[in-house]
């Protein structure tokens, strides 16, 4: 029932846009959001491939993997650098651009209530036909392939890579390594509506955090996961209080009981009784991922048989499922 309700909440959100042109005059700017491709990445990233996929709202193992240099890149450049009009309807589809070093930028899409400030027609065309063959003509077919989380994915995508079959790491190759977050608060007495000051405090959390970071890359070999950024804030007893949070991860094999030692520099540091116990016990800040999960793009779909012949490639492969098929919205 839960579930149910917030889909409506949501449907109420999400009417279709209408504007097909998004002339920007009749859009306030602060409507517009950026794409997850930024100026940056279209001079940085050249993707030799593009993946397709049912995505958030939708999802199955049907998918359609693009390998033209030129087909590929054209739409990543008319993403790029490019802006959509802010929404809560969550997404459809999902476009993944993967260079040579295997690194993904993966551009989300409503098909209901999706507008783009440059090239709207264009892209919309271009995806309405790119959908259409996952729909009718895919060319793969998405399977789930777990990992031992001390394989290197890297390596095992490589070996996975023959008859046809194409690997993404859709999901980053240190979210198997060990984990910690960290998270530090600062307060300060202020009335409400004091931006600056709002501000300031802020800055001294992320300070906080910064420090810790420095501390564990220098004598744990920890880096950056998560970038630092705010968390949660509130205002009692005439103070006002706000947390930034990051994550690190540590190298395989580390030994958490090493963490004793910065216990002091790991404190949170709230006042509030309850939010300590949340981040205490309700949300372990360390965690060992138990194993890591890369996706297949295989020409043929799920057999027993195929995953059979994807398991043999590596003893760190645990198991090979499909994408299974889920609709949540009509």
């Amino acid at each position: 029932m839960k579930l149910a309700l917030g889909l409506l909440a949501v449907a109420l959100l999400c009417q279709p846009v209408v504007a097909q042109n998004c002339d920007d005059r009749d859009v306030p700017d602060d409507a517009w959001f950026a794409t997850s491709i930024s100026a940056d990445d279209l001079v940085q990233m050249v993707p030799r491939r593009m993946l397709i996929m049912r995505a958030f709202w939708e999802s199955g193992p049907e998918a359609l993997v693009i390998e033209d240099p030129a087909e590929v890149n054209d739409l990543f450049s008319l993403l790029a650098a490019n802006q959509r009009i802010g929404h809560a309807c969550g997404y459809h589809w999902g476009i993944v651009f993967e260079d040579s070093s295997r690194r993904i930028i993966q551009h989300l899409h409503n098909k209901k209530c999706e507008a783009y400030r440059n090239f709207h027609d264009e892209i919309q065309s271009r995806l309405q036909r790119y959908f259409h063959r996952v729909d009718t003509a895919p060319t793969h077919y998405l399977m789930n392939v777990e990992l031992d989380p001390s394989a290197d994915p890297m390596a095992i995508a490589g070996l996975l890579e023959r008859d046809g079959r194409r690997a993404f790491l859709l999901v980053h190759p240190d979210s198997r390594l060990p984990q910690l977050r960290i998270t530090k608060f600062a307060h300060g007495a202020i009335s409400r509506g004091e931006d600056a000051a709002m501000e300031a405090i802020g800055q001294k959390a992320r300070e906080k955090v910064n420090a810790v970071i420095e501390l564990l890359k220098q004598q744990e070999n920890a880096r950056v996961f998560v970038e630092p950024r705010s968390n949660r804030s509130s205002w009692g007893r005439g103070e006002y209080e706000t947390a930034v949070e990051a994550t690190v991860v540590f190298p395989l094999g580390f030994d958490p009981s090493r963490l004793e030692r910065y216990r002091e520099q790991l404190a949170p540091e709230s006042r509030d009784p309850d939010v300590m116990k949340t981040l205490n016990e309700l949300e372990p800040p360390f965690e060992r991922p138990a194993s890591y999960t890369l996706t297949i793009a295989s020409p043929k779909p799920y057999s027993k048989e195929l995953a059979d012949a994807i398991r043999a490639a590596s003893p760190a492969i645990r198991g090979v499922t499909p994408v299974q098929r889920e609709r949540l919205d009509d």
